[in-house]
């Protein structure tokens, strides 16, 4: 299960996952697996997956509509430094494509470091958060944060990144890998090592009003 606390969360932050079966989150009220707790903290290196994530093309179902407007990243795991994930295809719930969360996407929203994707299937549909303020969608992750303690490394193999992003509207960033590379350093590089077959989209509509005018939205970033 998921644990009540932060203190709980951590025996998960390093741990070797094997999923035998699918898994269904959508309307059980957790939101990732490290936490069902809205702290801004787990979204920081210090309390990331760090771990192996490995299933048998198993499924499993997240949901985004959590309808709490301070929710602050919503994924798989909510940050990831490191870590390894294998043979797993994550799909948003058909039923709930509404995203509050400042951050969303399959994965993890927050990067920190190396991402390690072996067959790997992330489909993310939502609708944005209608505010005229800066939030990141992704079909991986959301945001890859780069300081002079590390850059970012992703490694993928055989993937399938698709982002559908209905509703984008003024200041919000969308992309099919992810949504936006922020760099604290200007030493602080970004590699992208891509093997086998790598397909990666990103579907996007505009709010009526605001979108249009001043969003940022690409295939792969």
């Amino acid at each position: 299960g998921v644990p009540a606390n932060r203190d709980g969360a951590k025996q998960l932050r390093s741990a070797h996952f094997v999923v035998t079966n699918n898994i269904d989150l959508s309307g059980t009220g957790v939101y990732d697996l490290s936490r069902n707790d809205k702290y801004q903290e787990n979204v920081q290196a210090e309390y990331a997956f760090r771990g192996t994530f490995a299933g048998v093309d198993n499924t499993i179902t997240i949901t985004m509509d959590s309808h709490e407007t301070n929710q602050y990243a919503i994924g798989l795991f909510p940050s990831e430094s490191n870590a390894t994930f294998k043979n797993i295809i994550i799909k948003t719930a058909d039923n709930s494509p509404w995203a509050y969360a400042r951050s969303a996407a399959g994965i993890a929203p927050f990067v920190y470091g190396s991402l390690n994707l072996d067959t790997v299937t992330s489909k993310v549909h939502l609708i944005a958060r209608q505010e005229n303020t800066e939030l990141y969608y992704g079909a991986i992750t959301a945001r890859m944060v780069l300081n002079n303690a590390y850059g970012a490394n992703v490694k993928t193999k055989d993937i399938v990144s698709d982002a559908t992003i209905e509703k984008v509207r003024l200041n919000q960033y969308v992309g099919g890998l992810t949504a936006r590379i922020l760099a604290a350093d200007a030493n602080a590089g970004t590699t992208i090592t891509m093997n086998g077959t790598t397909t990666v989209s990103n579907h996007f509509t505009f709010s009526d009003n605001y979108g249009w005018k001043v969003s940022y939205a690409g295939g792969l970033i």
